[in-house]
């Protein structure tokens, strides 16, 4: 009787255990690392860019919003806005090519419409 119990206990602990790990699975797992406040992640194209090594403006047409940080305002899918380079990644050398898709970090910095330029600043590309 005692082999009995001792076999059927290690079967239900080996389903258990079993049962645990797949459901890990099916977890939705976080992308990246959490978006700070006033930012959002889009997925853009790069239509232009115009201005000097000090300022540099990109017009970009939005393909896809993949996430906000809190308290940003929302970005529309499919429209052209005008972005700067922040200053570090101008200070860097970084700067996205014309007619090329990445998934850019987009700062607000400021309190007004998506269209004016001076608001929304790149301050991350992949």
């Amino acid at each position: 009787m005692k082999n009995i119990f001792t076999i059927f206990s290690f079967i239900f602990a080996m389903l258990f255990f079993i049962s645990c790990s797949s459901s890990e699975e099916h977890k939705v797992k976080p992308k990246g690392e959490p978006l700070s406040p006033g930012t959002a992640q889009v997925e853009a194209e790069v239509l232009s860019s115009s201005g000097n090594e000090g300022s540099i403006s990109y017009e970009l047409r939005i393909n896809k919003v993949l996430g906000y940080g809190p308290s940003t305002k929302p970005l529309p899918e499919d429209v052209t806005i005008e972005v700067k380079l922040s200053k570090y990644l101008t200070s860097q050398g970084k700067k996205p090519k014309v007619e090329e898709v990445y998934n850019f970090i987009l700062m607000n910095s400021g309190d007004t419409q998506v269209e004016e330029v001076s608001h929304w600043e790149i301050s991350k590309f992949e």
